[in-house]
């Protein structure tokens, strides 16, 4: 095991809702603490994933990060779909934590995911072919095409056998 992937989620309570940002930032850090230990003791990394309010942004993995004191065994699985659904450019996420991501979920998301775009935090698979959509996921690809330490990277779409290899080579024809 090289990676664990883990994330925050939107806030359910009532009680959380009406949390700061910065009491949203030591909530998500907290949680982390013990793992990012553990994980550094056993050579592995903590991935987190923009998967919510605080993660989908740039400054708030960053917060993240800093709040922790940027430990070595914590980094980013980027999630192409995810972060742009929450309002973030992903090519801007990749270029920021190029040195900290190891793992990538890629997916483009159609134009009828616009409205949601800022509103939504995840999305789960995507159902439409990388390159089909609005994301810019070439950006994200020419950003790391060149990040060795990536170990894996994942196709979330759900859909056709014909759409995955599609995806594939799309990918294939960014350099990856």
């Amino acid at each position: 095991i090289r990676d664990c992937v883990t994330t925050e989620n939107e806030p359910h309570s009532a009680w959380a809702k009406k949390l700061t940002y910065e009491q949203r930032i030591f909530t998500i850090a907290e949680k982390l603490v013990v793992p990012c230990q553990m994980a550094a003791d056993f050579g592995v990394n903590i991935l987190l994933e923009p998967h919510g309010p605080i993660t989908d942004t740039i400054q708030g993995l960053q917060d993240i990060m800093d709040c922790l004191g940027n430990p070595k065994s914590l980094g980013v699985n980027m999630d192409t779909g995810n972060s742009w659904l929450g309002g973030t450019d992903p090519v801007e996420m990749a270029k920021k934590f190029k040195d900290k991501i190891f793992h990538v979920h890629w997916k483009d998301l159609g134009a009828e995911w616009i409205e949601r775009r800022g509103k939504q935090f995840g999305c789960g698979f995507s159902t439409i072919a990388l390159g089909d959509g609005v994301i810019d996921i070439k950006g994200v690809a020419e950003v790391l095409a060149d990040r060795k330490e990536i170990h894996a990277s994942t196709l979330e779409i759900g859909g056709t056998a014909d759409m995955l290899r599609k995806s594939v080579a799309y990918l294939r024809s960014c350099g990856l």
